[in-house]
């Protein structure tokens, strides 16, 4: 497996999970958010690499 099969593996979970985290937050629903943003960072800077600058 390559890196890019790796990628696009990853963007339909990415995707979803992302999708499903702004749902819970709609109902002020948040537990376990920050672990699981921390999981999916985590994974994307070993695909991607570090940041130049946070974004924002």
């Amino acid at each position: 497996m390559d890196m890019l099969d790796t990628w696009e593996r990853a963007l339909g979970p990415v995707r979803g999970l992302s999708r499903f985290l702004r749902l819970e937050e709609a109902f002020d629903v948040n537990t376990g958010h920050a672990a699981m943003i921390t999981v999916v960072e985590d994974f994307l800077r070993k695909i991607e690499g570090e940041r130049d600058q946070a974004p924002g």
